[in-house]
């Protein structure tokens, strides 16, 4: 879980100062969000490859940003 993953979670007050969103939509691609690397480590299958996009980056981007910017 990310620190934005946990904010979201608890639904803390927004922080102007936060760079995660722009962050987050400044790695958008298409409105998918790519699989940035493969962390080391036995693997038996991969499900997904790097470069190409992530169907949980982009579950977890798309959560993120419908709770930071709905409406009060």
């Amino acid at each position: 879980m990310s620190a934005s993953d946990y904010f979201r979670e608890i639904d803390v007050p927004h922080d102007p100062r936060c760079d995660a969103i722009t962050l987050l939509k400044k790695k958008e691609k298409a409105g998918k969000w790519p699989l940035q690397q493969k962390y080391s480590g036995l693997a038996y299958f991969d499900m997904e490859k790097v470069g190409k996009p992530g169907r949980r980056n982009t579950l977890r981007a798309l959560r993120i940003l419908k709770w930071w910017f709905k409406k009060p």
